[in-house]
């Protein structure tokens, strides 16, 4: 921008989550990949405009994902809070419940959102099977 270069890295911590620890972990971590070149940046925090959220697990369309990923994915479905995305503002703002999921791998090189990221042929149609079973159950109901 006009003030130069910056960097954003959003990111929001749960209720019973240390937010000056994760901030020192962030920072570290960014200054182990930037080096010398973080003097170029100044660090700030600010308040994002969304929140976490997670939707009810009571809701009958997640039930339906729910038994939809142990069947054609072969995992238990892992719920995790949603954060800047249109399920969010659909969720929080329109009232309207809604769900995103993926296949793919978490936590491995090439995983969902890492460097390199990938997915394999076999999750990408695994997360299609999935997803039509989800719906044609949930409309079925």
């Amino acid at each position: 921008d006009a003030a130069g270069p910056f960097m954003l890295i959003a990111f929001h911590t749960l209720p019973d989550d240390d937010a000056a620890e994760y901030c020192r972990w962030l920072e570290a971590a960014v200054g182990t990949a930037l080096g010398d070149d973080l003097s170029r940046y100044d660090l700030s925090y600010r308040q994002p405009w969304f929140e976490p959220w997670l939707v009810d697990p009571a809701l009958p369309l997640i039930g339906h994902l729910s038994h939809a990923i142990e069947t054609e994915m072969h995992r238990q479905p892992a719920a995790v809070t949603g954060m800047k995305q249109d399920s969010f503002v659909l969720n929080e703002h329109a009232g309207i419940p809604t769900i995103s999921f993926g296949p793919g791998t978490i936590g491995v090189a090439g995983a969902v959102h890492e460097p390199d990221e990938f997915i394999d042929l076999q999750h990408a149609w695994d997360g299609f099977r999935a997803a039509h079973r989800a719906v044609r159950s949930w409309l079925a109901s």
